[in-house]
């Protein structure tokens, strides 16, 4: 249900209903920095980059999907091209 002790607590949801997690390999510490910047910004909800040797995650709480949805579109297009060598285009299947 939605009063239970997980969704309310702050080591849980925090009382947010949408939470996301973006997983990427990095490799340099300007697009960490970056990443780090917009998680920063963010002021629709909680969101926060942890770097584990080359593996960054990125989680991300809200009360809105389309909040969440902009900050992890704004990453990938900051990562793709770090990533994978491409310019960003989103997937046809993301359309769906």
């Amino acid at each position: 249900s939605g009063g239970t002790t997980l969704m309310r607590a702050p080591w849980g949801l925090n009382n947010f209903i949408v939470s996301a997690t973006l997983q990427a390999t990095v490799k340099s510490a300007e697009v960490l920095s970056a990443c780090q910047a917009m998680t920063k910004k963010f002021t629709a909800g909680q969101a926060g980059v942890t770097l584990i040797e080359d593996l960054m995650i990125c989680r991300v709480m809200a009360h809105d999907k389309t909040h969440v949805w902009n900050l992890l579109m704004e990453l990938w297009h900051r990562l793709r091209p770090d990533t994978v060598g491409h310019n960003p285009h989103l997937p046809r299947i993301w359309a769906t």
